[in-house]
């Protein structure tokens, strides 16, 4: 995603004295960078600021082919959202974590093939968005980022998720589609606030029963994976609105699906089913299947 659909703010006041070294170390350390042309004349007229009582409260530099981040971000004490898609990062100073008072944060679209383990250290981080990047592997740390709302990280190369995704309490859309999961470990479960997970375009063989605890969850995308069975507590999902399910290896669906009654949409096609449960005739919300 990226700011107004590229277009990006022009900040007309004067911006505090404060964060002016830290914009300008910005600019120093991504010489091929468009800062170099964006950012001239007096700092008031730079792109992509914008600032409230004076203070730099959000920052856009999607697309500006930045390689760095430099050390002196720390400086941005204020800062509540950071977009830094769509550029050529790797990596990201440890003086990030500096920012207590970051919110959003995105990432998508970069470089990164190691999950940068500093944004773990964000105590007020709300939303992360890290996908469409080269990682492998998510670090246990993830646990620690108790207060995020929403979770990117769908298309990347991402193979196992740690058991401490659970404590993720607060959790409401969850990513992962597009990855390399072959299965989901069973704390999963614990992310109790869910209401939206795609998983779809995997490698999934089979679910955790400890998915059937995110009582919360409306829309859970499972389509393009490698699933030969649901869990037959599959309907304590009782909240689910959309399931979509379509191409995997099914042979049988469990009868407790009938308790979806608030599903609207069920997508079953290109799987290996000769018949379907009769609960399904108590969908009575349902309208496509």
């Amino acid at each position: 995603m990226s700011p107004s659909d590229g277009a990006v703010t022009v900040l007309r006041s004067q911006p505090h004295e404060l964060f002016q070294n830290a914009l300008t170390a910005f600019r120093d350390v991504n010489q091929a960078s468009s800062l170099q042309d964006d950012w001239k004349g007096p700092i008031g007229s730079w792109r992509g600021l914008k600032t409230e009582d004076g203070e730099l409260t959000e920052l856009m530099l999607d697309g500006c082919g930045l390689s760095q981040v430099p050390s002196q971000v720390s400086d941005l004490a204020k800062l509540q959202k950071l977009w830094l898609g769509n550029n050529l990062l790797k990596s990201l100073p440890a003086t990030l974590g500096k920012l207590t008072r970051l919110q959003k944060l995105w990432l998508p679209s970069n470089n990164f093939r190691q999950f940068p383990e500093v944004v773990c250290n964000l105590p007020a981080i709300e939303w992360l968005d890290l996908s469409e990047n080269k990682l492998t592997t998510v670090p246990a740390c993830i646990g620690r980022m108790t207060t995020l709302g929403r979770l990117d990280l769908h298309s990347n190369n991402i193979q196992r998720l740690p058991d401490e995704v659970g404590q993720l309490k607060q959790v409401k859309h969850l990513s992962l589609h597009f990855n390399a999961l072959d299965q989901l470990p069973a704390g999963i479960g614990g992310c109790e606030g869910l209401v939206w997970l795609s998983l779809n375009a995997n490698k999934l063989t089979q679910l955790p029963d400890e998915i059937c605890n995110l009582h919360e969850l409306a829309r859970l995308s499972l389509h393009i994976n490698e699933l030969k069975r649901l869990p037959e507590s599959i309907g304590a999902l009782v909240n689910m609105e959309a399931l979509s399910i379509h191409k995997n290896q099914l042979t049988s669906i469990p009868t407790g699906i009938g308790r979806m009654r608030e599903a609207t949409r069920i997508s079953l096609y290109e799987n290996q089913l000769a018949e379907l449960p009769a609960e399904i005739g108590d969908m009575a919300s349902l309208q496509e299947l």
